[in-house]
């Protein structure tokens, strides 16, 4: 065996990255390879870790083939940790589990020192994103070989390199979100909504169509009444984009009935109805809006609670001066439910162009 042997190969890039579910088999594709980082077992640590608990948390290697980079003077090396975070974040849509990127172990030859913070902090394990369990209304079983149906995002060059280039934005938000919910549910909201108008832009791009019927009562005024009017009109069209209008509208095109089906396992009484959705969705982006303009805060409504982290929407009216907030408020769902709903229409984006495909496990 010669020294060589036992160093780092320079084409080979090591990313370590946890979950806080638990996967089985591992994924093995052409210049890849996503597969088990084992606990030790001779503490009860290791043990508590894999199973379904506060301190759940499951490590796995990102390996990758890498071009050869020649060392000359001035040459830039690059840096492929930024890789792990994308993957991860691809990870966590597919299978609607927390994934985080610890950062490189080897690379360019060298081996390097992980962040592990986050293997010593706590989880709620009763999480849709942090249980043991699939997701309940788009299953994908907790195994590593399904990551072959996010292949065609991790190509070189994708077969519609617009639509993917959305998605992978999208997810970015969507990942975001999971990672900063225990701890900062408000942060996490306003990544889902960011999420969802990334969607909205491709899904829905803007048109007069969008605009309500107030607003297009009001240009055909401008258009009859003001000199040049048709360019006025033009102009102030573009202006009133109608972003929340047409958030809100992607979300119901691509929401349907067997998402309102199955629900997180909680009570009816807290989940999603048919018969009230839209107004729930405007309540959302009212709340994100609002936040934009005054700052004032909202995580205490809509975070997960002890007494029941899966319910999606709440009853009741907040006590607070501003009526108007605290009715929104009252309408707006979840975090747990708006995460439910973008990572919902993130997936059926893909499937509708086709970004994913299927997996034979």
């Amino acid at each position: 065996m010669t020294i060589e042997r036992l160093k780092p190969v320079e084409t080979i890039e090591r990313v370590l990255i946890s979950s806080t579910s638990r996967f089985v088999a591992e994924y093995e594709a052409d210049g890849v390879v996503i597969t088990h980082v084992w606990p030790g077992f001779s503490a009860p640590g290791g043990f508590l870790r894999m199973k379904e608990g506060p301190l759940s948390r499951s490590a796995y290697m990102l390996s990758f083939v890498v071009p050869e980079v020649l060392r000359l003077p001035g040459q830039t090396i690059p840096n492929y940790e930024g890789t792990g975070d994308m993957v991860c974040s691809l990870l966590s849509l597919l299978f609607g589990k927390r994934f985080d990127s610890h950062g490189s172990v080897e690379s360019h030859g060298d081996f390097r020192l992980p962040r592990l913070e986050q293997f010593n902090s706590l989880c709620i394990p009763a999480l849709p994103q942090n249980n043991h369990n699939p997701r309940s209304d788009i299953v994908v079983p907790l195994d590593l070989r399904q990551v072959v149906r996010i292949w065609p995002l991790l190509t070189p060059e994708p077969s519609d390199a617009v639509k993917v280039a959305v998605l992978k934005g999208a997810a970015k938000f969507y990942h975001q979100a999971l990672q900063n919910a225990e701890h900062d549910a408000e942060v996490a909201y306003l990544h889902l909504i960011t999420a969802g108008e990334i969607l909205t832009n491709t899904h829905m791009p803007e048109s007069l169509e969008y605009l309500d019927k107030d607003l297009l009562e009001i240009l055909d005024q401008v258009k009859a009444k003001v000199t040049n009017g048709e360019a006025a009109a033009k102009l102030l069209a573009n202006r009133m984009r109608q972003i929340k209008r047409r958030f809100c509208l992607t979300i119901e095109d691509l929401i349907d009935d067997q998402f309102l089906s199955t629900a997180n396992g909680t009570a009816d009484r807290l989940s999603f109805r048919k018969d009230d959705f839209a107004r729930r969705i405007a309540a959302a982006y009212d709340i994100r809006s609002r936040y934009v303009h005054t700052g004032i805060s909202f995580g205490a409504w809509i975070a997960p609670r002890s007494g029941n982290v899966t319910e999606e929407v709440r009853y009741g009216m907040p006590s607070l001066e501003d009526s108007d907030f605290a009715k929104t408020l009252q309408w707006a769902p979840t975090y747990v439910g708006l995460e439910r709903v973008i990572r919902y229409c993130l997936l059926k984006f893909a499937e509708k162009h086709k970004l994913f495909v299927e997996a034979e496990t």
